[in-house]
This record gives structure tokens, C-alpha cells and sequence, in this order.
């Protein structure tokens, strides 16, 4: 149907069981669309330079007027006429409206950083909380704007406050890593952050392992938790069923009578991290190659990694698997989740054990010295703990046997 398109016309028109459309006789490609619903949207049909017919809505009866739609056909038209294609005009003008809204902080997190990378990892929740604790009065900051002098100031007043220089590099490498994403999507030209210091660390690194006295405590000290546990699940079913009361799972023939043991002994011999070990998931571990796969998602570098098992690893690994779910977390929280913790259960078995000034994470120290001590290179040292770097394993090579009293050695071989 071709006919002017004016108010009295557009309000006689009815919608029929098809979509059909009225053809403005005065604007080339201007028209009304009807739909059975009674619905009814304004548009202009066009070509593009090469000659591709397309069309680009303008908008519905009931936000514009016939004379407004037409003023509007009239714009896009002279547009067409001159070269533009209008409908991808229009596209890149909503891309840009979209990368307008999510150049701010907590935009950029939220809408991109978010869903694209961290959640990937499995450390979403984590950063959004380091982020929105250390950065949220940035949130509404376009990211161009946070640069390397405001966030010195920041680091300065940190410091002043007492909190460690370590902690402050972690809390800015947490930003300048979404900021580094945000300038690889093309969101910033310029990473804001390029030249920014970071805060000078003591180089003195704590190195805590285990004296060969404390490793027999602390292996003696898990066997008494164990026997401690079994006896009182023991003593207590035999008071329900007195009682009348169904019992508490046996934990007779089974291996552990819970996670702590096997997770203190993996640690022990395989030098993972905490988040590495409670992370772990049974498709990464493959016992016929006697490896197991550290993954990016759970790895503290975001780098896949493959760690071989000694056969101490895996006699645990595979007891522990004959008495718990063959899927999913190797060692689980309640409800299947990942744990969160294990700092009460680690705190009542150091005391047990007589043992001090040793975290969790000092198991992955334990582990490495040995090998040191034992003569390992230290780049092998360095794959096996899954360091960015070498110097991170540097500060194990003076345990290396005789390895400085070799260099001075040297010297009198000269004279």
C-alpha cells in the first residue's frame, strides 16, 4: 500500500492476521510497518555505498508523531544520499555509548573485568572485594583519570598508616591488572599506571621449614589426632545406640577420618599453595602418568602447570579417593563447596605437635628446602613451585649443601 503518511492515516489503520506495510508517496524509503498486534513502527530503507539495501528504525507510533517520523526519514535519507551507511552509524554510536558507560572503575569491573577474566579463575568475589575495600571511592572515575600520581598518594598514605608495604603492592597490582585488561580491550590507549613504583620490600624473605624433630612431631601429632577422633566417633555411636539413636557414619577401614591429614601431607610433598590444594578437583590428577595439572583458573600466577606426584602423594591421594567422591573438589567444604579455611583445625594440631611460627604455607617452604638441601637445581625447584620468576627460588639457594663454601674454595685455587 503506498499513501501519505499523515496522522489521520496512521490512526485508520488495522491490523491485519500478517505484518504489512504503507509506503509514504512523498519521502523515498520512508515507512509504516503493521503488526497483527497492532503495533506499528516507522522506518527508512536506504542503500549503502556498495549498493546492500537495508533498513534502520526510526521508532513507533506511540513516541512519535507522523511529522516527527518524517522529519527523522528526511535526515537519514539526505545521510544516505551522501555516503553514510546510518545503520551501522547507529551501531557504532550505541557501541561507543556502551564503552562511554563502562570506562568508569567500577563499571569496567563489574560489566567486563568481571565476567571476562576473574570469574574465569575462580577468584571473582575475592578481587571485587580487594578492589571495592582499597578503590571504591574510584568507582565513579573514568580510568583515565586514576593515574600513577594519585595512586602514589594513595600507597603514601597507606604506608603512613602502618600497613605493609606487601600488602599495599598486592592491593595495586590488583588494580593495574585490570587496568592492563581494560588498555588490551582498547577501553584505555594508554595504561594510566605505566611508571608507577612499587613499594620497596625487605629482601629478607622468611624461609620456615621443618627440623627433622618437628616433622616426627608433626607426623606423630596427626596419627594422635586421627586415633583421638575414631575413638571418641567410636565411644559416642556406642551412647546413641543406647539410646535408641541411628549412629554417626564408622569410620572404621577408612584411611583418614577427615581432610586435614591428607591436605598436610600433599602440601609436605608436593610444595602446592592453600588455594592450589583446596581447589584441586579430581579430573586434574592423573595417576596412570602419576601427575597432577594445577590449573589457571586456581593457580596464583594464572598459569597451567603440571606437578609430578611422589609415590607418598599418591598412596594419599588414592586412599583418600576410595573413601570420598570420585568428582569434583578433591577435598570439599560443606555443601560440595571449596573450603575457606583450615586455621582452627592447623592451630589445634601445631599445638598439639609443641610447634611454632609455622603457617600452612610453610609446608610449600618445607618442600622446597628439602630439595634444595638435597642438591636440586633451583630451576627445577622454580617449575615444581610454579614461581613467575627465578628470584622467587632464589631465596632458598643458600641452603644448597656447601654451595658457599665451594665459592670461597675457588679462591685458593687461584693462589
Amino acid at each position: 500500500m503506498q499513501k501519505k503518511l499523515t496522522v489521520t492515516l496512521v490512526k485508520s489503520l488495522e491490523p491485519a492476521e500478517k505484518p504489512y506495510e504503507v509506503i509514504d508517496t512523498e519521502i523515498n524509503g520512508f515507512l509504516l510497518r503493521v503488526q497483527p498486534t497492532g503495533s506499528m513502527t516507522y522506518y527508512q530503507v536506504y542503500r549503502t555505498p556498495d549498493g546492500t539495501k537495508k533498513r534502520i528504525k526510526i521508532g513507533r507510533t506511540n513516541e512519535m508523531t507522523p511529522i516527527q517520523a518524517r522529519d527523522k526519514a528526511i535526515q537519514l535519507s539526505g545521510k544516505a544520499a551522501s555516503g553514510v551507511d546510518v545503520q551501522q552509524e547507529k551501531t557504532i554510536a550505541r557501541q561507543e555509548a556502551r564503552d562511554a558507560k563502562n570506562r568508569t572503575l567500577g563499571a569496567f569491573l563489574e560489566n567486563v573485568y568481571l565476567p571476562d577474566v576473574l570469574n574465569t579463575r575462580g577468584s571473582g568475589e575475592a578481587t571485587r572485594k580487594r578492589l571495592t575495600s582499597c578503590f571504591g571511592a574510584l568507582f565513579d572515575k573514568d580510568m583515565a583519570e586514576i593515574n600513577k600520581w594519585r595512586i602514589a598518594s594513595w600507597q603514601k598514605q597507606r604506608a603512613e598508616s602502618g600497613t605493609a608495604p606487601t600488602t599495599i603492592n598486592r592491593d595495586v597490582n590488583a588494580l593495574r591488572a585490570m587496568l592492563s585488561y581494560a588498555e588490551e580491550k582498547g577501553v584505555l590507549s594508554v595504561h594510566p599506571l605505566k611508571g608507577l613504583q612499587s613499594l620497596a620490600v625487605e629482601t629478607d624473605e622468611r624461609v620456615r621449614y621443618l627440623e627433622p624433630n618437628e616433622v616426627k612431631r608433626l607426623l606423630n601429632a596427626l596419627d594422635a589426632r586421627e586415633e583421638e577422633i575414631r575413638k571418641g566417633r567410636e565411644s559416642h555411636n556406642a551412647w546413641l545406640l543406647q539410646r535408641g539413636m541411628a549412629p554417626l557414619p564408622n569410620l572404621e577401614g577408612k584411611a583418614f577420618v577427615d581432610h586435614l591429614k591428607p591436605i598436610v601431607l600433599l602440601a609436605l610433598h608436593t610444595g602446592l599453595r592453600r588455594g592450589e590444594i583446596l581447589g584441586l578437583e579430581w579430573s586434574a590428577i592423573n595417576f596412570k602418568t602419576e601427575t597432577l595439572t594445577v590449573t589457571a583458573r586456581t593457580a596464583k600466577t594464572a598459569k597451567t602447570r603440571h606437578v609430578h606426584l611422589n609415590q607418598v602423594a599418591l598412596e594419599i591421594l588414592r586412599k583418600w579417593r576410595e573413601q570420598s567422591k570420585e568428582e569434583g573438589l578433591v577435598f570439599p567444604g560443606r555443601n560440595g563447596q571449596k573450603m575457606a579455611s583450615l586455621k582452627t583445625a592447623w592451630a589445634g594440631l601445631l599445638k598439639r605437635a609443641n610447634i611454632t611460627d609455622f603457617h600452612l604455607h610453610d609446608c610449600r617452604h618445607d618442600f622446597a628446602s628439602k630439595l634444595v638441601m638435597r642438591g636440586v637445581d633451583l630451576y627445577v625447584v622454580k617449575d615444581l613451585l610454579g614461581h613467575a620468576s627465578i628470584t622467587m627460588t632464589e631465596r632458598y639457594a643458600h641452603l644448597a649443601p656447601g654451595h658457599k663454601a665451594k665459592a670461597v674454595a675457588l679462591l685458593a685455587m687461584g693462589q
